[in-house]
């Protein structure tokens, strides 16, 4: 019986092995993104604005069995993105890349100018082919204007994520979602100013009308001009009064918490502005209509509360 059993791991390892070499073919192409950067943030000012691009297409193959890649099989697509999704048309920009091959290595690099119109979020995704299959690779990055130049915008916004930092710091992470479901199909207006404005009134006075039980608050913005953010400077002690929110059969939570609030828009597309607030934790108490199992946190405890604009 033990050397059946012996006999069917044996064949198992191997036909894993067999397995795991198909799902990682070492003569599937492969092209490595040289520059930019993975998820890079490019500042530019306002108007058509040229990206150069350098990919490194190496030999595929495995000890002496290499299997050269067609280089005339490469294709290049360009797409924006709006809050992660793909938004049509495609863009066929492969004419922009020309190559070149190394003699000693065997391996193509690919150079290009891609040109973008508008600030925003885009991919590029590659392609290339040998006899073999295909080998793919995508570019994601931003194209923002610089802080000072952000033109302002009247957004309606809405909150696009709720965690908790550390996770079950003030209740279980099981909770967040319920809470999440309750806000996130409320919007709320916001007239977000120009980064000129901002500049000539730092720190500039404004209202951010959050949704129930996040409630109102009044804030300063100034710019971070080294990293590209609009900072969001808040009061240290923001009411949130949970009374009533939490659905049947949920009790014990008619709580009313006490917080600071500060965040920053760290993504500035003017058609797509995104930002976060950071809600410290500051003291926890019962309210008067009810029971509040809740406690105030023994560790520094926060939520963090994303926000997503789209224009009005």
């Amino acid at each position: 019986m033990k050397a059946r059993n012996a006999v069917r791991i044996g064949i198992c390892l191997i036909s894993f092995c067999f397995l795991t070499i198909h799902c990682a073919d070492p003569n599937l192409p492969r092209i490595t993104i040289v520059s930019p950067e993975q998820n890079a943030v490019i500042q530019s000012s306002a108007g058509p604005y040229s990206l150069d691009v350098e990919l490194s297409v190496p030999v595929p193959g495995c000890g002496a069995t290499t299997v050269p890649v067609d280089p005339d099989s490469f294709s290049a697509t360009l797409t924006r993105l709006v809050d992660g999704e793909v938004l049509p048309p495609e863009t066929d920009v492969t004419s922009f890349f020309a190559y070149i091959l190394d003699s000693e290595t065997g391996a193509y690099t690919y150079t290009g100018t891609v040109e973008l119109a508008n600030f925003g979020d885009y991919q590029i995704h590659f392609t290339i082919q040998n006899v073999t299959g295909e080998g793919a690779n995508t570019l994601i990055f931003r194209l923002e204007p610089t802080v000072a130049e952000f033109p302002g915008a009247t957004l309606t916004m809405s909150v696009s994520s709720l965690k908790q930092q550390p996770a079950n710091c003030l209740f279980p992470d099981l909770l967040v979602p319920i809470i999440y479901g309750i806000i996130k199909p409320k919007t709320f207006e916001l007239d977000l100013p120009s980064g000129a404005n901002i500049l000539a009134n730092t720190p500039y006075p404004l209202w951010i009308f959050l949704p129930n039980p996040l409630g109102d608050i009044l804030v300063g913005l100034s710019l971070d001009q080294d990293k590209n953010d609009i900072l969001i400077d808040g009061p240290d002690d923001h009411t949130i009064d949970l009374t009533g929110m939490a659905p049947p059969p949920l009790t014990g939570f008619d709580c009313v918490i006490t917080a600071s609030a500060d965040g920053l828009f760290n993504d500035i597309d003017p058609n797509d502005p995104d930002g976060s607030l950071t809600i410290g934790i500051k003291d926890v108490q019962p309210s008067s209509e009810g029971t509040c199992i809740l406690s105030m946190p023994s560790v520094d405890c926060a939520l963090i509360v994303g926000m997503d604009g789209d224009p009005m």
